[in-house]
This record gives C-alpha cells, structure tokens and sequence, in this order.
C-alpha cells in the first residue's frame, strides 16, 4: 500500500486495496473457525449464535447516541456554514443511528420467533 500511495500506479492501488481487504477477511474467518471448532453440536451453535446476536445488540445500543450526538453536531455546523454536505451527512447519520437502534432492539425478538 505504501508503494501504491508513493507512485499512485492505479493497478497497485486496486492490488493493495484487494490483499487488505482479503487479509482481514482472512483474519476474521480464522477468529470465527475456532468457535466453530469447538462447538460439537446444535446447541452449543445456537449459544454461539445468541452470544454474538447479543453482542451485535449491545455494541449498537452504545454505538447509537454517539450517532445522534454527532448527527446533531453536524446540523449545527451546516446552521453555522451553510454547507450542504454538513446536512447531508447529519441526515445520514441521524437515520443511520435510529435505523441502529432499532435493529438492536428488534433482532432479538425476530430472531427469538423464528
């Protein structure tokens, strides 16, 4: 990547750009094999199952007023430049941050129904 950023040679950049996002593909599949591995039967894979959905719900519920604040701090700054991106962006995040919430609090429930 370094290479690639030093002699902007577009083909490098697409090569570099590639293996990164390979290699952590990669590192992500090896993580998971393990808890794969060591789960012998259904059930322990639906403990999995539940742990990671449990975790996904607990990161977006801290992860969505840290949205809304910065989505809030984005409309004040379009207030005070007039900078269409400002709003954009704001409107982005602010629905971004509800549509997060909202996936945290429901996944479980569909999840638990199926």
């Amino acid at each position: 990547m370094v290479m690639a950023l030093i002699t902007k040679n577009g083909q490098w950049m697409k090569w570099a750009t590639g293996s990164m996002i390979f290699s952590f593909i990669s590192m992500i599949s090896l993580r998971l094999s393990v808890y794969f591995l060591f789960s012998s039967d259904v059930f322990s894979f639906m403990n999995i199952f539940t742990d990671f959905l449990n975790l996904f719900k607990a990161t977006a519920l801290i992860f969505t007023p840290f949205m809304l604040i910065a989505g809030i701090r984005l409309r004040k700054i379009h207030e005070s430049t007039k900078q269409p991106e400002y709003y954009r962006w704001s409107n982005r995040v602010i629905t971004g941050s509800c549509l997060l919430c909202m996936l945290a609090v429901l996944a479980p429930w569909l999840f638990a129904n199926m």
